[in-house]
């Protein structure tokens, strides 16, 4: 089942409490900023699958115009625990009464959610989907006049695809 939010479409609004103690925003197209937003839970079999590849997309394009957001529907201890297992250090928002997971209507996860900076959604996965990873990581790049990455290598050992 696909989310209720759909491409070229503005992005819910929703403010969420980070690991960290900050509090992150995501408005209806002020911040200029793009984002990705990962929708997930700790007990997820594909989760741990997709978080690496995210880690690399944030080590290589996070700073002026680009965020990436985890989006736990766990409470913060094992939300903690669980990306410390996987070295990832990319903020952590916890949707403690599913607010924005509704508000999007996720009913799969992981799902990834990009936002530009005005606020429309331009893509929505699911899953772990290796080549779709590597085309939101390249537009990133080019919205960032940056140079692209690869975030998921085909020959990692990883499956190329696996659904949610």
């Amino acid at each position: 089942m696909a989310p209720l939010v759909a491409s070229d479409r503005l992005a819910p609004s929703f403010r969420l409490s980070g690991l960290d103690g900050q509090t992150y925003t995501q408005g209806n197209g002020e911040s200029g900023q793009w984002r990705l937003l990962i929708f997930f839970h700790t007990g997820c079999p594909t989760t741990p699958l997709v978080l690496p590849y995210l880690q690399r997309l944030s080590d290589a394009y996070t700073g002026p115009g680009f965020a990436l957001w985890g989006i736990s529907q766990d409470p913060a201890e094992p939300t903690a625990a669980y990306v410390q297992s996987l070295a990832v250090r990319f903020p952590m928002l916890l949707d403690r009464n599913n607010t924005a997971s509704r508000a999007y209507g996720i009913h799969t996860v992981p799902t990834l959610i990009l936002v530009d900076g005005g606020g429309l959604v331009r893509w929505v996965g699911m899953g772990l989907n290796k080549e779709s990873l590597n085309t939101v990581a390249l537009e990133i790049g080019l919205r960032l006049r940056r140079d692209p990455v690869v975030v998921a290598p085909p020959d990692d050992g990883v499956p190329v695809f696996r659904p949610g």
